[in-house]
């Protein structure tokens, strides 16, 4: 992680502002904020401030309850007030991450700003999330940006509209489909069914996850019923707090939120131990990302209990999974370098011999140098089986990896 400069302040949580709610003030003539965000591995990024500081990017995670500051560059000056030495368990296999977590903190988001705000700083930069995603990420946000408001997410314009709640009216078209959340420990959870291989319905309660982006974990200790797809491949299925998160891909053949089916969805299994007890924790059987709330228009109300969704030309999309099993990244965000960060043993680029490290100069004849971290990985999505010729830089010295990619299911 590159040099900044982080000020850690100890002032009395006095109150500067005079408002209805003692946790947010929205400053807008109109009674809605709207707040233009970027999509990225369908991750939902927005704009925020802290303590009046530069704008930094944030993913928008309903899975989380606090805000979490993963990494901040040279050139970033942030003043943290209230911070104590702590320790952040989550899910991974390793140890504990030493974090500081501050307290009274105001964040602003466009002319909402929210106060007496807890946030926790991660002195070592575990997720590595710019060089991941291609574009500078500062950390993670949590669901109390939402919770406050009415929220409306419109995945296909790339809006986040925060209404205040005294003025709002929901919609009441039939196009709209209205469920009800369980909200526990201030998270979303929704409940639906996964059909499974042999043909049971099984009720599952699944947390409202905008931090993840693929469409559906599934925690097969929590039901016999739920298990294991036959046609599965072992996969790295992300990062988490605490370490690599393994387990299984595969697919479900269905899940059901009361009359909207989704068929062969791509899910992730996830191995116990890289869940330990993080799952049984409010007696979910699992996660629902965002593969499938992009194919919606969305309405959280919080308060009132109610998910409203509204299909989007992406609803028919079919489920796809990168089979490559090759993680690229870019150490330089504004540079189009892309450097080889994971590779998937026993997959075919791990087989031909690609390697950790490997800096990728040409795919198929086409070199990289004009190209985006999503236009690179975007390669590797395939609809039929597929050649690759990859030239690679390693140690100084170009190499070429040849190896071809089947639909794995």
């Amino acid at each position: 992680m590159k040099k900044c400069t982080l000020i850690f302040l100890s002032l009395l949580a006095n109150c500067l502002f005079v408002f209805s709610n003692p946790n947010y003030l929205f400053k807008s003539k109109k009674d809605k904020i709207v707040v233009h965000f970027k999509l990225e591995n369908n991750l939902i990024i927005i704009p925020v401030q802290i303590n009046n500081s530069s704008t930094l990017n944030f993913i928008l995670d309903t899975g989380l309850k606090n805000t979490i500051i993963t990494e901040l560059s040279y050139n970033d000056t942030l003043e943290i007030k209230d911070a104590e030495l702590t320790y952040l368990r989550g899910l991974g296999s390793a140890e504990p991450v030493q974090v500081y977590e501050s307290k009274n903190n105001m964040l602003s988001i466009d002319s909402a700003q929210i106060f007496n705000q807890s946030l926790f700083v991660i002195m070592e930069n575990v997720f590595h999330m710019s060089e991941r995603f291609g574009i500078p990420i500062h950390g993670i946000i949590g669901h109390f940006t939402l919770q406050n408001f009415i929220s409306e997410i419109d995945y296909t314009k790339r809006k986040l509209t925060l209404y205040n709640r005294k003025n709002y009216k929901f919609p009441t078209s039939k196009r709209w489909r209205k469920f009800p959340i369980e909200v526990i420990n201030d998270k979303p959870y929704i409940k639906g069914k996964i059909v499974t291989e042999i043909g049971d319905t099984v009720n599952v309660k699944l947390l409202m996850d905008t931090g993840a982006s693929q469409a559906l974990w599934i925690d097969v200790r929590t039901d016999k019923k739920l298990t294991l797809p036959t046609n599965n491949i072992s996969a790295n299925l992300g990062l988490g707090l605490n370490g690599q998160i393994t387990g299984h891909m595969g697919r479900v053949p269905e899940l059901l939120l009361g009359d909207l089916r989704f068929k062969k969805v791509i899910s992730g299994f996830p191995d116990s131990a890289s869940l330990g007890d993080y799952l049984s924790i409010d007696k979910r059987n699992g996660s629902i990302g965002s593969d499938i709330f992009r194919r919606f228009k969305i309405i959280l109300d919080y308060e009132g209990g109610f998910v409203y969704l509204k299909k989007n030309s992406r609803y028919r999309s079919p489920f796809k999974y990168n089979s490559s099993g090759i993680e690229i990244g870019t150490p330089n965000v504004y540079q189009s370098v892309f450097m080889v960060y994971g590779v998937d043993e026993k997959s075919p680029a791990y087989e031909a011999g690609l390697k950790v490290g490997d800096e990728l100069f040409s795919i198929n004849g086409e070199f990289l140098h004009d190209k985006k971290l999503k236009d690179v990985n975007g390669i590797f999505d395939i609809k039929r089986p597929k050649e690759f010729n990859i030239l690679v830089l390693r140690n100084g010295k170009l190499e070429r990896i040849s190896f071809k990619l089947n639909k794995i299911f």
